[in-house]
């Protein structure tokens, strides 16, 4: 009798519904995980600004200043940097700085690694502070 009356009420109580597709079940889900990917792609590209930013200004304050020094910190410092943090290759790295011209007056070449021929001894005369021992380092024309 239980039964019976469990499966009547079940008959009056029935609805037609439509029938939920997968696509329709997990469409909340999927939006959602893809609002959080959008949130992290968003802080990412934040901090990849707020790094080149930061690069930028000691590369301008470098040439403004004209010290070099100040130049090859910045070139070796977001090579090592955006490389670690964001998996750039060496190349990309330094041109997100957007400063390939400042580098190219100074003879860097983007594509190598800081600590390889030629920029080893290009960074070497950047940072040496005893110029007038060997070649002193002059000013590029380009940046004047």
């Amino acid at each position: 009798e239980q039964e019976v009356a469990r499966l009547t009420k079940l008959i009056t109580d029935w609805q037609l519904r439509p029938v939920l597709t997968i696509e329709e079940l997990e469409a909340p889900k999927a939006a959602e995980q893809a609002a959080r990917k959008q949130e992290r792609a968003d802080a990412r590209a934040a901090k990849l600004a707020k790094k080149v930013a930061f690069y930028q200004g000691r590369i301008d304050s470098g040439v403004k200043q004209r010290k070099p020094h100040l130049i090859a910190d910045a070139f070796e410092a977001a090579q090592r940097s955006l490389r670690n943090d964001f998996d750039f290759t060496r190349e990309v790295a330094v041109s997100a700085i957007g400063r390939d011209h400042v580098f190219a007056a100074f003879d860097l070449d983007v594509r190598a690694d800081a600590r390889n021929e030629p920029n080893r001894t290009a960074l070497s005369r950047m940072t040496d502070t005893r110029y007038a021992w060997g070649k002193p380092l002059t000013w590029p024309a380009a940046l004047a």
